[in-house]
């Protein structure tokens, strides 16, 4: 009794699996979670480089500054 049991959910579960894989709906949602993952790998690639560029040209702003300030005549 069991093993028809577990055999009915088993043959029902591989049936509701094929019916979601062929149905569209479940091609355009793979067509999107596959756009997402584009456009984060997108941004997380364009977060490295600018964030290398942003850390460059704020190092080159505090330098500037810093030797503005030394050359101030403070008393």
């Amino acid at each position: 009794m069991r093993m028809r049991r577990l055999s009915s959910v088993l043959r029902n579960g591989l049936a509701r699996l094929a019916r979601v894989r062929q149905a569209p709906r479940g091609q355009s949602l793979t067509e999107y979670v596959l756009v997402l993952a584009v456009i984060s790998i997108a941004t997380a690639g364009a977060v490295a480089l600018m964030g290398t560029a942003l850390f460059n040209l704020w190092s080159a702003v505090g330098s500037q500054l810093t030797s503005v300030v030394q050359s101030l005549p403070f008393p």
